[in-house]
């Protein structure tokens, strides 16, 4: 530990991770002393994001009972009944744990198939981490915008999602049009409403995803294959060259 630095208990988590345990009293003077703030753009407004929602961590499909156990021991949380999703290239086994309030939320990802995302994922990087994280807005549309003009590229969703969407919820053609233009998932449990938004993954591998919850507790399970689907055709685009790096031919 060098001079001046915090002393902060700490133990081993999902591919070698940190989770640090601050006391709340500690918490704004750690963030103050150990990082320096960033240059910002104060031109931009304010997108809108207010806290993240969830992470997503990626692991062996071997691993993931050891670490649901992991959690489940070392945090008050409960755990949502595992599901399979459909990769185009194989299963991915999803499952997630959650504090009480719903503030502590981590989904955990395995696949036994070799070229899902998951396991992609796990071979860039060599091993287990976070490959998403979540954060949560109270007007997904603004943020949305916001992020546009900002210059985010999201991912994009085909158009027949939003057909199959107007016909399944009823919902009427401007609200649909809206999400189509911004690329954003939709769902409904009861009462509740569900809105998600994409980013391009950086490197073709980490990404961001955007929520509206509307008295909604679960994760859009039904729009992962579509979103799992739409990645697919991205990994699979070629790379557009910079045009710093070309040289004319002779």
């Amino acid at each position: 530990m060098g001079p001046g630095e915090f002393e902060i208990p700490a133990v081993r988590g999902v591919g070698g991770s940190l989770i640090y345990f601050v006391a709340e009293a500690n918490a704004a003077s750690v963030w103050q002393t150990e990082f320096e703030p960033v240059r910002r753009d104060h031109s931009l407004d304010d997108a809108g994001l207010q806290r993240i929602d969830h992470f997503s961590q990626s692991m062996q499909y071997e691993e993931m009972l050891s670490w649901l156990l992991y959690y489940v021991a070392l945090f008050d949380v409960s755990k949502t009944e595992p599901i399979e999703i459909a990769d185009p290239v194989g299963l991915v086994l999803s499952q997630a744990i959650r504090s009480a309030d719903g503030r502590f939320r981590v989904v955990l990802n395995g696949s036994a198939a070799a070229q899902t995302l998951v396991s992609r994922f796990l071979h860039a990087y060599a091993g287990a981490g976070v490959q998403h994280i979540c954060f949560t807005t109270d007007d997904i549309f603004a943020t949305a915008a916001k992020l546009r003009a900002a210059g985010m590229e999201f991912l994009s969703i085909p158009e027949n999602y939003y057909g199959d969407l107007a016909a399944q919820f009823g919902l009427d053609d401007s609200t649909v049009a809206r999400m189509a233009e911004f690329n954003l998932l939709y769902d409904q449990d009861g009462d509740g409403e569900h809105y998600q938004l994409f980013t391009r993954a950086f490197a073709k591998r980490f990404f961001f995803e955007i929520v509206q919850r509307r008295n909604y507790e679960a994760y859009g399970a039904r729009n992962t294959a579509i979103r799992l689907a739409a990645q697919s055709r991205f990994r699979n685009l070629p790379a557009v060259p910079d045009p710093s790096t070309q040289h004319p031919l002779p």
